[in-house]
């Protein structure tokens, strides 16, 4: 970047140029591109500098503010005679407490609702197919082929009833129900 480009930013930025610099700069930064590219990237710099030295202005008096404050209020109630419960120490507890509730809680949890585990699981599993897919429910109108189909498979003779199902879907293709 060209040193006098800087000091040019710098005047600008800050208002020092009179009326026909300052008409003359934004007249040069129009038409020399390079030049106001490196003026952006120089104006982001600035402002975000002199943020940051705002920033560290207010830091270093709130700092100041605080230490004031501790100095008059914490040390002074330190000097009495009571007996003070470092904060960190009951913390601590608390913290190990919760962690020793979590685990009763798990604990629990998986007695309850897994009881004794996946054997019990496959056992319901088992239970409930028997139940509900061993035997297909029937309708008591007429014999017609699904009639007949559901009663070969309740009757256990699959082949059978294999067959009446295949010639089933064979005329019905769009029938949800075959």
């Amino acid at each position: 970047m060209n040193e006098i480009w800087l000091e040019k930013f710098e005047d600008y930025l800050q208002n020092k140029m009179m009326a026909g610099d300052k008409q003359e700069f934004e007249a040069e930064l129009a038409s020399d591109q390079e030049m106001n590219e490196a003026f952006k990237v120089y104006r982001v710099i600035e402002t975000e500098m002199r943020y940051l030295s705002a920033l560290e202005e207010e830091s270093a008096a709130l700092r100041s503010t605080l230490e004031i404050l501790n100095d008059k209020h914490i040390k002074s109630k330190a000097t009495g005679s009571g007996k003070s419960v470092p904060f960190v120490k009951r913390n601590r507890n608390i913290f190990y407490a919760g962690i020793a509730a979590a685990f009763v809680l798990i604990i629990v949890s998986y007695a309850v609702f897994l009881g004794s585990g996946p054997a019990d699981l496959n056992q319901r599993a088992t239970e409930y197919y028997a139940s509900n897919f061993q035997i297909l429910s029937q309708t008591m109108s007429g014999r017609d082929s699904m009639q007949l189909a559901i009663s070969a498979y309740n009757d256990k003779e699959y082949d059978l009833a294999q067959s009446y199902f295949e010639e089933l879907l064979d005329r019905k293709p769009s029938d949800a129900e075959v």
